[in-house]
């Protein structure tokens, strides 16, 4: 630092503390002189600064290319004790300046800095290698690469002019960093600012995110204001990919602050909206509206979305979210109106509340006017099909229990069929503790389930002219008390059940008379209702042999009929009937037992373990009261009222085969003579290999009655379905399930032929890397991994962003902004590792004789099959494109039922989705999207919709 005498510095602190462009802070500053140094290390000191050099490098002032610098390139030298106590003197600002040479002409009153010039002031640093600065004229000049570094960002030029009296300037050829949304915005041009009003304008710029050399894309502005670092407004604005222009903007207007702010929504339109290039494009417009940010706790947003010649949805949301109350939820609400005149409300509510640590609220209401509309109008696959959800759960728990209170209520879209359960109670107190050897543990349940526009919407004549369809009401209230007690070993079961319901479809009772079987007579009822209590009791004996043999003896008390104990319902004629009880005995035995087999290659040992299971029972005859045949028979006399006793026997299996794996090299187990001991001096226990489930098989019991078998025309097999199932780790979530029927007709009768059918199978698989990976493992190949593209950055959703960077809008609720589940547009970065999924299910019935319409031919067979299989892949050919694809297909019908086909390509700083959808209901989508991922209100949509 060249010395210069106290008065001069001074003055050349008042001099240059008037830059209010370098230096945002108040123009008066004042600076006490630093001591003059020793003549012996002036000139070291003044050497090794030349010594330097400048460190700018060759191509900052380049309009695209190297990003602005975060710090200077040279700093002041560390000061010593005088000039830190002038530095922290109170009511002075100072001003700090480095240069090679100082020059104050007093004459012209100007002051020279010259040479890797060096200026800091309130946080700001001036970087350049000539300042100069005109008392008269209030010009301040500074060229030779200038630098600015301000607490608000970094602004760099090929030259300064500033005017400090109107507090204004020029910055030429300057280029700045601005963070906003999710990355960083690089701004090239000619600045001109204005202090005063706080204001950047710029002419003939560049702006883009791209942080590469030659970045893939920018935008070219001619004409650009920045008020405050909080708004921005340029137009015009051109797309440039590469150097190519690609899209014209007439302008572009952003509130380049954080968090959220009111506005009005970027809307969705192109210019196949205003001019079609095909005859098959509909066009739309999505997204006009507007949000309202009301607080840091709630917004609001209303916009609609229009569909020539098809639909216009008004749409509005309401969010909200009080931390201290622990509460959060939304309000949204929709108004579809179709262009032939038919129309739909729907509004959700979502709350979630924690009163405290023992009490929660949880609610998600939707409800809409005409469910068909919403289903005719939806190109996902799941909501053309699906339901429309209602949930409410209250939880509360006590010192002494837990009470759960809610209700759910289910609206079909492709049918009226409205399903709703409310309300429900669970009760559950804790086990009261009698004593040490006396244990209570109650429970009581409510649930009341009722359905609406139920059956089948088919018209039936019901008189002259007259018909009626087959829509139904029905309600079902079930009521359960447990009341179980443990005595020491011995459980003791009992409880109560209550059953009532109701239906308001017709039956129709055909009665014959005993004096006259010719003569019948016809009761037709409006209505159907039925209320059934029943009640049990039953002691389960300590378990013998436990841990080896498991038998389990018990005695329970059962009902003679196979309905409630009390009874009524129309054939009773609301009155109560009762039927008789018997004595069950029951024994049960589940062993378990386990072979071992040598492995081979990465497998130490592979176990065999066999869970058969057998369990007999036993149950004397008894008399069923006739009045109680008489409701269960529908009003018909059975012709036996004895039922006989029961004892049967029955046998189910369990299998698994299981593999130990060989621990990783290097941490077998160490040799007997190098035993290794732990630092408390205990021998160290080898790492044991992984251990997984090579197959596991689940078998069903068959059963046996030897009473039945004793009775004439009748043997004791008491199973009609039979069925297995099969899993294993070597494939995660692979699953298969099938079920045979076992008999060609009604199983006990010796005239049923045993002839085994597959009727059903399920079969689930999912693919990975770590189901890859453990392939490899087991067959002793080294894992394989996928790189992935470390390119684009994805900001997570926050809460000053709660979309993220991505805004979805076709998910679900009242958080979303549409009503759909199909995830179209949710960001898929490349260099995904592979996963699939594929489900297939099978059901299908036995051959059946049925009369042939024709008359003089014979009966035709009819059988009843039904087989679908679904999938789903995705997978990244390359790092930076992701393929998926899902669909289902009916063999039966032997069409596709559904498509969902994605493809993603990530751009360095763009992303495009092209999504092809076809719902069940004939619907489809074509849908290509592409998004600036650090500006996600940028986009360009082509939307193309055919509903049907």
């Amino acid at each position: 630092m060249v010395r210069v005498p106290a008065a001069r510095a001074a003055r050349i602190a008042l001099a240059v503390g008037a830059i209010g462009v370098v230096f945002p802070a108040a123009a008066r500053a004042q600076a006490g002189a630093r001591p003059a140094p020793r003549a012996d290390t002036a000139a070291a000191r003044r050497d090794s600064l030349r010594a330097r050099g400048d460190s700018l490098p060759a191509d900052t002032t380049r309009p695209r290319g190297a990003s602005v610098p975060k710090s200077p390139s040279r700093t002041f030298p560390p000061p010593d004790s005088i000039l830190d106590g002038l530095l922290r003197r109170p009511g002075f600002k100072a001003l700090r300046y480095r240069a090679d040479s100082v020059q104050l002409l007093a004459g012209e009153k100007q002051i020279r800095l010259s040479g890797q010039g060096l200026m800091e002031r309130d946080g700001s640093t001036l970087e350049a290698d000539t300042v100069r600065y005109t008392e008269s004229t209030c010009a301040l000049e500074a060229v030779g690469s200038p630098r600015l570094f301000d607490p608000t960002g970094t602004m760099v030029g090929e030259g300064m002019r500033y005017d400090a009296c109107n507090h204004a300037g020029i910055v030429e050829h300057a280029k700045t960093d601005l963070v906003h949304g999710g990355g960083t915005w690089h701004m090239r041009g000619n600045f001109a600012i204005d202090n005063q009003e706080n204001r950047i304008y710029a002419a003939d710029a560049t702006i883009t995110s791209c942080d590469l050399v030659d970045p893939h894309y920018h935008f070219g502005v001619r004409q650009v204001k920045w008020v405050n670092k909080r708004l921005m407004v340029s137009r015009p604005a051109v797309l440039y990919v590469a150097d190519v222009p690609v899209a014209w903007l007439p302008f572009i207007f952003q509130d380049t602050r954080r968090g959220r702010r009111s506005g009005i929504l970027p809307f969705g339109v192109g210019p196949a909206d205003i001019i079609r290039t095909n005859a098959g494009y509909t066009r739309h417009i999505t997204n006009v509206g507007y949000y309202w940010a009301i607080s840091d706790f709630a917004d609001a947003q209303t916009w609609l979305d229009w569909y020539a010649g098809r639909s216009l949805a008004l749409n509005g949301r309401l969010r909200y979210r009080w931390l201290n109350r622990f509460l959060a939820g939304g309000l949204a609400y929709q108004e579809l109106h179709e262009s032939g005149g038919a129309n739909s409300r729907r509004i959700s509510w979502s709350h979630n509340q924690q009163f405290s640590l023992n009490s929660s609220l949880t609610a998600n209401l939707d409800y809409a006017s005409s469910s068909r509309i919403i289903s005719r109008n939806a190109v996902d696959p799941v909501l053309s099909i699906g339901t429309i959800d209602s949930r409410l759960n209250y939880q509360r728990r006590f010192g002494w229990g837990q009470l759960n209170l809610g209700g759910s209520r289910t609206q079909s879209l492709d049918k009226p069929q409205v399903s709703a359960s409310f309300p429900t109670i669970a009760f559950t107190p804790n086990p009261i503790a009698v004593s040490h050897a006396i244990t209570w543990s109650p429970s009581f349940s409510l649930t009341n389930n009722v359905q609406q526009h139920g059956g089948t919407g088919l018209a039936v004549p019901i008189g002259p002219g007259l018909v009626d369809t087959l829509r139904t009401d029905s309600r079902s209230t079930a009521i359960s008390l447990a009341t179980p007690v443990r005595l020491g070993r011995w459980n003791i079961s009992s409880g109560v059940t209550i059953n009532d319901t109701w239906s308001n479809q017709r039956s129709t009772q055909v009665i014959v008379d005993p004096t006259d079987t010719t003569l019948h007579t016809a009761r037709t009822s409006a209505e159907d209702f039925q209320t059934g209590i029943d009640w049990n009791a039953g002691v389960g004996l300590p378990v013998l042999f436990q841990g080896r043999w498991n038998l389990q003896p018990g005695v329970s008390m059962v009902n003679t009929a196979g309905g409630p104990y009390l009874l009524r319902n129309t054939y009773t004629r609301g009155n109560y009937v009762a039927q008789s009880k018997r004595f069950q005995f029951t024994l049960g035995i589940s062993p378990t037992l386990f072979g071992l087999f040598p492995g081979f290659g990465p497998v130490a040992r592979i176990r065999h373990a066999i869970s058969p299971f057998v369990s007999w029972a036993y149950a004397p005859s008894a008399t069923i009261p006739l009045e109680y045949a008489l409701a269960t028979n529908r009003g018909v006399t059975p012709t036996t009222l004895v039922q006989p006793a029961r004892q049967s026997l029955s046998f189910g299996l369990s299998q698994n085969f299981e593999a130990k794996l060989r621990p990783p090299r290097g941490t077998g187990a160490p040799a007997p003579d190098s035993a290794v001991r732990t630092p408390s001096g205990e021998l160290a226990t080898p790492p044991e290999g992984q251990k997984i489930k090579l197959l596991s098989i689940q078998s069903d019991a068959i059963g046996y009655d030897f009473e039945q078998a004793k009775l004439p025309g009748r043997n004791g097999w008491t199973t009609q379905v039979w069925g297995n199932t099969v899993s294993s780790d070597l494939v995660r979530g692979f699953t298969l399930r099938f079920a045979h029927d076992l008999w060609a007709g009604p199983v006990g009768y010796d005239t049923t032929r045993f002839a085994p059918m597959l009727t059903s199978m399920t079969f689930g698989v999912s693919l990975g890397a770590s189901a890859i990976n453990l392939f490899r493992r087991a067959l002793g190949f080294a894992p394989t991994t996928v790189p992935a593209a470390h390119d684009s950055v994805i900001v997570p959703p926050s809460p000053t962003n709660p979309g993220g960077n991505f805004t979805n809008a076709f998910q679900q609720g009242p958080l979303a902004t549409q009503y759909t589940r199909t995830d179209l547009l949710s960001p898929v970065r490349g260099g995904q590792s592979f996963r699939a999924q594929l489900n297939f299910s099978l059901q299908r019935s036995r051959t059946t004789t049925v009369a042939n319409p024709l008359p003089g031919t014979l009966p035709v067979a009819a059988t009843t099959a039904n087989s679908m299989v679904s999938g789903s892949v995705q997978f990244s050919p390359t790092p930076h494109w992701t393929v998926s694809w899902q669909t289902s297909y009916n063999f039966t019908q032997r069409t596709f039922a559904d498509h969902v086909v994605r493809l993603d390509r990530d751009l360095h700083d763009w992303r495009a989705t092209f999504t092809f959808v076809k719902s069940p209901n004939g619907n489809f989508l074509f849908n290509f999207f592409l998004q600036l991922i650090d500006e996600p209100d940028l986009k360009f949509a082509y939307d193309q919709r055919n509903v049907k």
